[in-house]
């Protein structure tokens, strides 16, 4: 039987995530493993132009708005699942790539993540 000892729980908070959480927390119980909750900030671009309009200010308020919106629902979950804050992970670019390097950088054994959409 595989034994875990990191195990990484990939959050988009949404509907379905207490469900991903519930399997990750199962899964690290029954090996005595640490969890990790990632989320990632897919990042918006910087400026769009139309007609000569710059967006870039907007998009750059919203960007803001977002990641502390993040934060603050990243410390509620981390803190209901009574995790350590360095074991809630927000990072930013493409989730694929920055999943795939905080596995490598944390030595995880497992990712449990849902579909999207």
């Amino acid at each position: 039987m595989t034994v875990y000892k990191k195990i990484l729980i990939a959050v988009d908070f949404h509907s379905d995530n207490s469900e991903i959480i519930a399997k990750g927390r199962e899964i690290a119980e029954d090996n005595a493993a640490g969890i990790f909750l990632i989320h990632i900030n897919e990042p918006l671009a910087f400026a769009y132009s139309v007609d000569g309009m710059s967006w870039g200010d907007q998009i750059a308020g919203l960007e803001v708005s977002i990641r502390k919106e993040t934060q603050e629902r990243m410390t509620r979950l981390g803190n209901k699942l009574k995790l350590n804050p360095e074991n809630c992970i927000i990072k930013e670019g493409r989730p694929a790539t920055e999943i795939h390097a905080a596995c490598r950088d944390l030595d995880i054994d497992l990712v449990v993540i849902g579909t999207h959409g």
